[in-house]
């Protein structure tokens, strides 16, 4: 795998995860809008 991705022989891979290639093309969906999906996080609780 080092080699077909181009790496040198110490190269040391610790997980390698192949999703493949779809069949059909996805149907397209209802997106959220920025705001349902993005939130700001302010640090721990208090």
């Amino acid at each position: 795998m080092r080699q077909a991705l181009g790496h040198a022989p110490d190269t040391e891979i610790i997980g390698f995860i192949y999703i493949g290639t779809p069949g059909v093309a996805p149907s397209e969906r209802t997106r959220p809008t920025l705001e349902q999906a993005v939130s700001e996080w302010t640090g721990p609780a208090a």
